[in-house]
C-alpha cells in the first residue's frame, strides 16, 4: 500500500490529510478514505464498534501431568497470582474480587475433584 501513496505523490501522514477525501475514496479503498478522515480529527469509529472496556482478568494455569503435591499446587497458585497482581499494577485496575479455581482432569477414570476459593474486596 505504501507504493500506492507515494506513486500519488503522497509520502507522509500530512500529505495524506491534506488531499481530498473524495479523490482518496476513488484512488484508494474505504480503509485509506477512513484513515485520511481520522487525521483531520473526524471520528469513523461508530460507538458500537468500539470494544468495550474490559472489566475482568484471567489467569489460567493447565499443567501437562497429574500434581499430587500440595506446596506444588500452593506454588502455581501463589506464581500465578503474583503475574496476576503485576497485570493489575501495569494497567492501573484495583481488584474488587479474586477467585481461585482447581480441578482434576477432566480425562482417565479417576474420581474427579472441583473447588473454587473467592474473595471479594472493598
Amino acid at each position: 500500500m505504501w507504493r500506492e501513496f507515494s506513486g500519488k505523490g503522497m509520502t507522509t501522514a500530512p500529505q495524506l490529510a491534506d488531499s481530498d477525501v473524495s479523490m482518496i475514496r476513488k484512488i484508494f479503498d474505504v480503509i485509506v478514505e477512513r484513515i485520511a478522515r481520522e487525521l483531520n480529527g473526524e471520528s469513523c469509529l461508530a460507538r458500537e464498534e468500539a470494544p468495550p472496556l474490559k472489566q475482568q482478568m484471567v489467569n489460567a494455569l493447565s499443567f501437562g501431568e497429574r500434581i499430587t503435591q500440595r506446596e506444588d499446587r500452593q506454588q502455581a497458585v501463589v506464581l500465578y497470582a503474583t503475574y496476576a497482581a503485576e497485570k493489575l499494577r501495569e494497567r492501573n485496575w484495583r481488584c474488587r474480587h479474586i477467585s481461585v479455581s482447581i480441578s482434576t482432569g477432566r480425562h482417565g477414570d479417576e474420581p474427579q475433584y472441583s473447588n473454587t476459593a473467592f474473595c471479594k474486596t472493598e
